[in-house]
């Protein structure tokens, strides 16, 4: 979610200064009363300030060096020399690196000062190998998106060179032979280091969208998880770049080098930008998945409960006020758990779904004349799997699915992110979204049996062939399934 624009300030002496902001959020003026401070902010297609003038009359202007960056204002792309893309839209010259992309749109090698790093992947689009140069290659053993271990090629799996370990989304410490190290992060990245003995091994520091500042560069921090959860390839002729699961960020351009697979609605424009770092706000959004920006939450510190949930633990035991509400709204509507009945905030969620104003006009399109929602079919809402199972689950990023297998008739199940949905910040909405896109999806498997199962959520309108939009988002790598139509019909799209 965006934080809102701040829209008054009230002083001690009972002065009230309000800034006012265009259609697109931008500072337009500055004012108290019928007294102007500020006016007639200019805008260059960066959206940096290039004047206004004060409530004085006297203007002031801005310019910017030959080396700010000059991105087109039609596809958010970088341009002029040596900044160039492939016609995926993957940035094949980042400034410093020469990258090449595979059919998914994944850097598969990055060239720097004439040394080229190569980059295997898994069938879930995890990096699970990299080679520098000519140097030793490193594998990884990913638990969910995390890595846990790294072996230097053909190493036994006994004698792995590190092994990390994590409280929640959050890196805890590193384990490197007989010597383990232990990392303290803000609400973003690590910014302390610290050897068994709690004595300092280095400290850390980033700007805002996460290029080093300390230690000065050349010199390398402590551990090369820099910015938020994402590993840097900060090595000797290394790119420098962060992976971030779905793609990678170029942390001295402050985005992306591919645009996101997910397409942002018209609804929102900030979201369209598919290049942007979390909205370009760094300071309180992270993007763990390079999918989605999302606030920061803290590491969950779980214990076991007799009905087999794994729940925040607040030393109330199960009875406990925390975490007896926990217990409540981890329920599936009318499925199995603690007991409790259906939540509140479940039933606003679904409601809110079934609210939507183009929802039977978009049935009808997609699922054929007649098609509704009722108590027979609404999947149920299950939100007891963390974003990082549901990625296991689907084999690549991702905070929403069917449950498998689909039932034939009747109510499927719909799992959302836990993390996702407890995360306060994260309103009904947003969540009521991510609920009809998959139902949307369930309904296409139980629907277009006239086609293998695994291909009824990639189809189009009634089961019929995929439409233009699903097979441009397929070329992109982005997402082609029914859901993301369905989506885009409820928005008007």
């Amino acid at each position: 979610m965006e934080p809102r624009a701040q829209t008054q300030i009230s002083y001690p002496s009972g002065r009230m200064v309000q800034p006012s902001y265009d259609t697109i959020g931008r500072l337009s003026q500055i004012s108290s009363g019928g007294t102007n401070f500020a006016s007639g902010f200019g805008y260059n297609p960066a959206f940096e300030v290039t004047g206004f003038n004060f409530g004085n009359g006297v203007a002031a202007s801005f310019g910017f060096s030959p080396d700010r960056l000059t991105v087109d204002a039609t596809t958010n792309q970088i341009t002029g020399s040596p900044y160039a893309h492939d016609t995926n839209g993957n940035m094949t010259n980042d400034g410093l690196n020469t990258l090449v992309y595979d059919a998914e749109s994944r850097a598969v090698t990055s060239t720097t000062n004439g040394t080229t790093s190569t980059y295997t992947y898994d069938g879930n689009g995890l990096p699970v190998k990299k080679q520098v140069g000519s140097g030793t290659a490193t594998v990884y053993l990913f638990s969910g998106t995390q890595v846990i271990a790294e072996y230097a090629s053909g190493a036994a799996v006994g004698s792995p060179t590190k092994e990390y370990i994590y409280a929640g989304s959050t890196l805890l410490a590193t384990i490197a032979g007989s010597t383990t190290s232990y990392h303290h992060a803000d609400h973003l990245s690590v910014r302390l280091t610290t050897d068994s003995s709690g004595n300092s091994q280095g400290q850390q520091g980033h700007y805002p969208f996460g290029e080093q500042w300390s230690p000065a560069p050349p010199q390398a921090p402590a551990t090369k998880w820099q910015f938020t959860s994402y590993e840097r390839d900060g090595g000797t002729n290394e790119s420098g770049n962060d992976y971030a699961m779905a793609r990678s960020y170029v942390n001295r351009l402050g985005r992306f080098s591919s645009p996101d697979p997910l397409g942002g609605p018209i609804t929102d424009p900030q979201s369209l930008n598919r290049y942007a770092y979390v909205r370009n706000d760094p300071a309180n959004l992270v993007d763990p998945l390079g999918l989605r920006e999302t606030i920061y939450t803290p590491p969950v510190y779980v214990y076991a409960t007799p009905d087999g949930f794994s729940l925040p633990a607040d030393g109330g035991g199960v009875n406990g006020g925390l975490a007896r509400s926990h217990i409540a709204y981890l329920d599936p509507i009318g499925g199995p758990g603690g007991g409790d009945p259906t939540p509140q905030r479940i039933k606003d969620i679904v409601n809110a779904a079934l609210k939507q104003a183009k929802l039977s006009e978009c049935l009808n399109k997609w699922f054929g004349s007649g098609a509704i929602l009722t108590n027979a079919n609404l999947p149920y809402l299950d939100v007891r799997q963390s974003s990082g199972q549901i990625t296991d689950i689907v084999g690549r990023p991702a905070i929403g699915t069917p449950k498998q297998p689909v039932p034939p008739s009747g109510r499927g199940t719909v799992l959302v992110g836990s993390d996702v949905y407890m995360n306060p910040l994260v309103g009904n909405s947003f969540i009521a979204d991510i609920y009809l896109h998959e139902t949307a999806n369930t309904l296409a498997y139980q629907r277009f049996t006239n086609v293998p199962y695994a291909d009824r959520p990639f189809r189009g309108p009634l089961g019929g062939p995929p439409t233009a939009e699903q097979n441009a988002e397929r070329r992109q790598g982005g997402d082609a399934d029914i859901g993301k139509q369905f989506e885009n019909c409820l928005e008007g799209k």
